[in-house]
């Protein structure tokens, strides 16, 4: 669809997911991690924070490899907070089912929400767990990116707790597979717009 309509869709479902979080009941700080590394990119998201009334603790993404920038995220809210229990999504899952999302008292389980391409959409854990993003191992093998981490929390001895399969959008057939969901939980009353 080109750049410039990519761009577009990804501010609106940046702008819905947003919107969306503002309506839930949550008394949480959100800490939200975004690139680039630019003023302007600062300034997009504090206006979204306040627009939407969110307490948002606004952090550039370090330069690191996927997995390392997770486990890094993790480390900064635990040497900021301590003990919290930490809700990990993107923002390019425009109808993320908040309502499956729990806060978990026990620190030795990882929520997971495994996403339709063999990743996930969704893990919680408490900050001090990050080394279940260390993975490395469990790809070369061939394993999926759902599967390896499975295999992670296993080998730390941890628990999983496993939410419904979802999915964030990727490219233009995530996007039609996203609408039509959409679409049939409206329908059949799994998912409500209007939060």
């Amino acid at each position: 669809m080109g750049d410039k309509k990519a761009r577009e869709l990804y501010q609106a479902f940046i702008k819905d997911f947003f919107e969306r979080l503002s309506k839930i009941k949550w008394d949480y700080s959100f800490y939200f991690f975004g690139t680039p590394h630019e003023e302007e990119t600062l300034e997009y998201f504090y206006h979204l924070s306040a627009k939407y009334q969110l307490k948002m603790h606004f952090n550039y993404q370090p330069e690191l490899k996927f997995f390392d920038r997770l486990a890094w995220i993790f480390q900064k809210i635990h040497e900021d907070l301590g003990d919290a229990f930490i809700h990990l999504t993107g923002t390019d899952i425009p109808d993320f089912p908040f309502s499956l999302i729990k806060n978990c008292d026990d620190p030795n389980n990882v929520i997971l929400g495994p996403d339709l391409d063999g990743g996930y959409y969704y893990l919680g854990a408490h900050a001090f767990h990050h080394q279940i993003f260390d993975i490395e191992y469990f790809l070369k093998l061939g394993h999926s990116v759902f599967a390896a981490t499975k295999n992670q929390i296993e080998k730390l001895n941890l628990k999983t707790s496993i939410i419904d399969e979802w999915s964030d959008i990727d490219n233009l057939q995530d996007l039609k597979n996203t609408l039509k969901r959409s679409r049939n939980l409206v329908h059949t009353g799994k998912v409500t717009l209007d939060f």
